[in-house]
Parts: C-alpha cells; sequence; structure tokens
C-alpha cells in the first residue's frame, strides 16, 4: 500500500501513532469494550444493561485481570509493534524526543510521527500546531470524565490491583516499545504504576 501511494502521489504517506502506558491503555479499552462500544454497536439500548452496570466492581476486576491474562482485549496489540513488523524494521531503531513530545521518523517508504499519550494530552496544542503548521485550538471531547461511565471509571481504577507478576510480563512483552518512548525510565514507570494499581489506598 505504501509503495502504491508513493509511485502514484509522489510523496511518502505519513503515519501517525500514540503510545499509551500499557495498563492505563487497557483499562481504557476495557471500559470502551464493555460500555462505550456495547451502545455504539447496537448491542444494547441503554447503558443501564451494559456489563459496567450489571456487575459488581469485584466481577469487573475478574474480568478486567482475565482479558489481560488472556491478551484478547482490542487495545492489547501496539500499533507501532504492528506498523514495525509490517514494515520490517526494529522498535531499537526509533527514537523519541521526549522534550518534545513528538518525533517524526523518516523511512523510505513513507514517514512515521512518533508521539506519547500523556505528553500530547499534556502539550496537545501546541503538538498539533507544530504537526499541522498552523494554530491548533482544542475541543476537548471523548473524555473518561465526561463519558456516563465515570463514577464506575474512577472507582475501578482507584481500587484496582494488578498482580506484579502480571505487570512483569506485560512489561517485559512491551519493553522495546517502552524504551523507546521512556528510556531508562522503563523501570521507574513500572514501579510508579505497580503503586498506582496495588489495590493499597
Amino acid at each position: 500500500m505504501m509503495r502504491n501511494y508513493l509511485s502514484e502521489r509522489n510523496t511518502k504517506l505519513r503515519l501517525y501513532t500514540v503510545f499509551r502506558e500499557p495498563i492505563e491503555r487497557l483499562i481504557s479499552s476495557f471500559f470502551q469494550t464493555y460500555g462505550s462500544d456495547l451502545i455504539d454497536f447496537g448491542y444494547i439500548s441503554s447503558t443501564e444493561e451494559s456489563i459496567l452496570y450489571s456487575s459488581s466492581m469485584s466481577e469487573l476486576q475478574d474480568m478486567f485481570a482475565e482479558v489481560l491474562e488472556e491478551q484478547t482485549l482490542p487495545g492489547y496489540p501496539e500499533s507501532l509493534g504492528i506498523l514495525c513488523e509490517e514494515l520490517s524494521i526494529s522498535p531499537k531503531s526509533l527514537s523519541f524526543d521526549a522534550d518534545k513530545g513528538v518525533s517524526l521518523v523518516e523511512l523510505d517508504e513513507c514517514d512515521l510521527v512518533l508521539l506519547r499519550f500523556d505528553l500530547l494530552i499534556a502539550k496537545y496544542s501546541d503538538i498539533l500546531s507544530s504537526l499541522c503548521g498552523v494554530d491548533v485550538e482544542i475541543d476537548p471531547s471523548n473524555l473518561s470524565r465526561k463519558k456516563w461511565y465515570s463514577s464506575i471509571y474512577q472507582e475501578f481504577t482507584t481500587s484496582l490491583c494488578v498482580p506484579p507478576d502480571t505487570m512483569d510480563a506485560l512489561y517485559e512483552e512491551k519493553i522495546d516499545l517502552l524504551e523507546v518512548f521512556y528510556g531508562d525510565g522503563v523501570e521507574d514507570l513500572k514501579a510508579s504504576v505497580k503503586e498506582r494499581y496495588s489495590g493499597q489506598r
């Protein structure tokens, strides 16, 4: 596809990929999958019919642990990992500028724009403006705190306990990508996330 795009338009395709801390990304995907998607795709007609409303907090957390272990959530594969496979490149060949919050990787067939979720959210307008070459005004939407399941989401994240072994396995599997975006700070990040989702408040 990228070769065709290059030959037909005489310009490279630019691909944007955003990396988010794995546990936070999977929590978001869990609520999207069992909350918004069920309504948006017509599987249920009201929020009260959703698994998020009909299950206890303990049941939701058990379900999350199960899909985390089985790696079945839609958000489990990383887009950059998939792109690296498709482009036959190693994540170790990539670098990310955390100070700028964005990096451009120029390849023969396409250009990759690397973004890190937390930095993008913190400097959204500045980063988008630099990418677009014009001033971009932000109208925030699709925020978890504004969704119908926000109170459930809040309780879930503040009481969630992710077993240390599960966290270690997840980080080990995604270590190449984590090192691209966090460099030498991966272990500090993992320690922070372990503490945040230890179930101890």
